[in-house]
């Protein structure tokens, strides 16, 4: 009785660490996705904007 009340315990936890896992996969995936969608916009302006600064700098300085 014992063993199967411990089987059924972790049956359970495992059923919810699957329901917690799988959409945690999920929006994990959604979200490096998201992520690199958005590096990949920002970089340019980035590289831009610290092109533009250094030579601000750079011509700030001279």
């Amino acid at each position: 009785m014992r063993e199967n009340y411990v089987g059924c315990v972790s049956v359970g936890v495992l059923r919810l660490y699957a329901a917690a896992i799988i959409p945690g996969f999920l929006l994990a995936g959604f979200y490096m996705i998201g992520l690199s969608n958005l590096f990949k916009t920002t970089k340019p302006l980035y590289n831009k904007g610290f092109r533009v600064f250094v030579g601000w700098r750079a011509g700030y300085n001279a």
